[in-house]
């Protein structure tokens, strides 16, 4: 399947890319552990945030908690098809009193960011930042993710470092678009 793919962003442009999020991320998560008597809580939005996850938190420089959530808004049969509404499932992660860094692999809309942080909050979280792979820059944003790795303008769907085509290619070390000539 990658013969349908363009790479946009090769692993050591990843790479590079998350090593300077983690210096720009360092100094706000000291402040709120500082402020909260907690480490940050880093959760990590499942599936696509994994590898992503995996990498920021290991770049770090400062001890954060590692908790995961799952969150969806497409549907996995077809790409770009919208799921009825963002499904969020939270449990087993202790937000009361503590400062939370959502971690996830792209902001499109916003909107799943946006109901996440709206979750923490209600669940008694102190402070509420978010870091993404990729902010699609678009009209109907809602959300501006407090970090971001890297801005793209456009509506091509992204395979591999954790987003998949249709279930597959999560593991790619990349980030590509999807040919729509050959793929879906």
């Amino acid at each position: 399947m990658e013969s349908a793919y363009r790479e946009l962003y090769s692993e050591e442009q990843i790479a590079r890319r998350i090593r300077e999020l983690a210096v720009e991320i360092e100094p706000w998560a000291r402040d709120a552990a500082e402020r909260s008597g907690h480490q940050v809580l880093a959760v990590c939005v499942l599936n696509g945030a994994l590898f992503f996850f995996a990498d920021l938190l290991r770049a770090l420089r400062v001890s954060m908690e590692p908790a995961c959530c799952r969150a969806s808004s497409y549907t996995i049969e077809t790409n770009q098809q919208a799921a009825h509404g963002v499904k969020i499932s939270v449990a087993n992660v202790a937000a009361a009193g503590r400062a939370i860094l959502i971690v996830d692999d792209i902001c499109d809309t916003g909107a799943t960011l946006a109901k996440l942080q709206s979750v923490f909050e209600e669940l008694g979280a102190v402070e509420v930042r978010s870091a993404v792979v990729v902010r699609r820059k678009c009209a109907s944003n809602s959300f501006m993710p407090s970090w971001t790795a890297f801005e793209y303008e456009g509506d091509e769907w992204f395979v591999g470092y954790g987003m998949d085509n249709r279930g597959f290619d999560r593991n790619l070390p990349g980030i590509s678009l999807l040919d729509p000539a050959t793929g879906e």
